[in-house]
């Protein structure tokens, strides 16, 4: 069994799997600056449900690996908007036109902001 993982290599583990599987739009939020609601909001977009899917699973496998279990799980991986909440790291994976909808990005306009390219 591996070690347990800090808030920024939970953190970066899950941008590298996001990456790696070509989710779009990749964007950190820095929540802690800003709220206590977690220390980070990762946002990605994908209007395939096969890849989103893939995302959550692959996510879930290797933070197991950790002994680290979500605090929410989607029951429904249909959704425009899936939200994997790990307690500090928070994943937002949206449909592009819901994200535009909700726009956590403007929402938490404070929240410092860093765009991940693939």
């Amino acid at each position: 069994m591996k070690k347990t993982i800090n808030t920024e290599e939970k953190r970066e583990t899950i941008v590298d799997i996001l990456k790696q599987l070509k989710a779009e739009d990749i964007m950190i939020m820095k929540m802690s600056d800003v709220t206590t609601i977690a220390d980070y909001f990762i946002l990605c977009s994908s209007d395939n449900t096969i890849l989103s899917n893939a995302i959550i699973q692959l996510i879930y496998q290797k933070m197991k690996q950790y002994r680290i279990r979500p605090l929410f799980y989607p029951d429904s991986h249909e959704s425009a908007w899936i939200v994997l909440d790990y307690g500090d790291v928070v994943l937002h994976i949206f449909h592009p036109e819901e994200r535009k909808r909700y726009s956590l990005e403007d929402l938490w306009e404070d929240a410092p902001k860093t765009y991940i390219s693939c």
